[in-house]
């Protein structure tokens, strides 16, 4: 996992996603995976040339992840947690105006 980004445990599926800024893919790995283990699956988010941030939403078995879109667009997505291959958000993406323009006190 040279270079990654964000990496969520996710406990009811015994999975490891993880990220790395340099692409627009989530690598998901067995939670007992040692060594150089291949990954389970990989999820591909067209249209984003990078993944900052994700977060695990259990209730609805889904993944939300902060990425860029070309030179300076930010879109939070929301997509199907047990993805594979090129995936599609869920819903029309939130545009940000910067990296982390979550709250107001950013």
């Amino acid at each position: 996992m040279v270079g990654g980004w964000s990496v969520i445990l996710d406990r009811a599926h015994d999975e490891l996603l993880t990220t790395c800024n340099c692409n627009d893919q989530i690598v998901v790995y067995d939670r007992m995976a040692a060594g150089d283990a291949a990954p389970k699956r990989i999820i591909q988010v067209a249209g984003l040339s990078r993944i900052n941030a994700m977060l695990l939403d259990a209730a609805s078995d889904t993944v939300w992840i902060q990425g860029l879109s070309g030179l300076t667009t930010f879109q939070l997505l929301e997509l199907p947690r047990g993805a594979s291959g090129a995936t599609a958000p869920l819903h029309p993406p939130v545009l940000l105006g910067a990296a982390g323009r979550l709250a107001r006190c950013n």
